[in-house]
């Protein structure tokens, strides 16, 4: 008995949390029970062309479910845009120990079908934590990514633009971002967000030509065709780790040289008082 309470209140709260923010006029107000009356199609169901196909070898986790497969990276600037977009979202977001930054991760969103799974290029999810994750289940940390990012690429680009937005639109994600390193849309960096109506709306170009996002308060942008960020507090640009080390070395013999001249200045200033 115990079990299949908690079975119905776990159902309660994924129906409740799909529902969308506005209804229309003259819809039931108990939804949630309506929808629990009838036969409804799973969101695995409904975007099946936008789940995740895992790539051999695929290794499972103790419940069954998907956490690591044979994906290899699509080219060097897909792979460094991405690798660049996980350490700047995690630099922008160091001041919020509570979130989860993660790239390539399974985004599991349905707690009976491990074929219902996502992997987000770049994936932010505030609130729940940074800790070390095989996966992430939806129904264990009850809330959906705030951030979701997806580079196009060569194999997968028309499911990225046509059919994976709808699913992100539904499971509730608040901006959903494509990133065009194949020149097959009309801009690089194409950012939407949900707005009260459970609707994506494109997110406006800026005068600085970057497209921002709330989530991690910076604009997106390409330059020399690798993805970038523009901290909007600074206003300065997200270096890449190789820039941070070279800036640090910089840094570092330039403190050097003050360090040695002030030393020379001291032995002069003795050498005198000695004389």
């Amino acid at each position: 008995m115990l079990s299949t309470r908690v079975a119905v209140q776990e159902l309660l709260w994924y129906v409740a949390m799909m529902q969308p923010k506005s209804l229309p006029a003259g819809s039931s107000t108990d939804i949630s029970v309506r929808r629990l009356s009838e036969p409804q199609r799973r969101l695995s169901e409904i975007h099946a062309e936008a789940l995740y196909r895992p790539v051999p070898p695929v290794e499972l986790d103790d419940d069954g479910f998907v956490y690591r497969d044979g994906r290899v990276s699509e080219s060097t600037r897909h792979g460094e845009s991405l690798a660049y977009g996980l350490y700047a979202a995690q630099s922008l977001l160091a001041h919020l120990p509570d979130a989860l930054v993660a790239s390539d991760l399974a985004f599991l969103f349905e707690r009976d079908n491990p074929h219902a799974v996502l992997s987000p290029d770049l994936m932010v999810v505030l609130g729940v934590g940074g800790h070390h994750r095989l996966s992430y289940k939806l129904w264990e940390e009850r809330k959906v990514p705030d951030f979701a990012l997806e580079a196009l690429s060569v194999k997968t680009w028309r499911r990225d633009v046509e059919v994976k937005p709808g699913l992100y639109r539904d499971l509730g994600v608040p901006e959903f971002w494509i990133v065009d390193l194949l020149d097959k849309l009309p801009a690089p960096i194409v950012g939407r967000r949900l707005n009260d109506a459970g609707v994506y709306e494109e997110i406006p170009v800026s005068p600085s030509g970057g497209t921002r996002s709330d989530v991690l308060g910076a604009e997106l942008f390409l330059e020399d065709e690798v993805l970038r960020f523009r901290d909007l507090k600074t206003g300065e640009v997200v270096p890449t780790y190789t820039e941070f080390r070279q800036l640090h070395e910089a840094q570092a013999r330039l403190a050097e040289r003050r360090i040695a001249e002030l030393e020379q200045r001291l032995r002069r200033s003795e050498g005198q008082q000695g004389r």
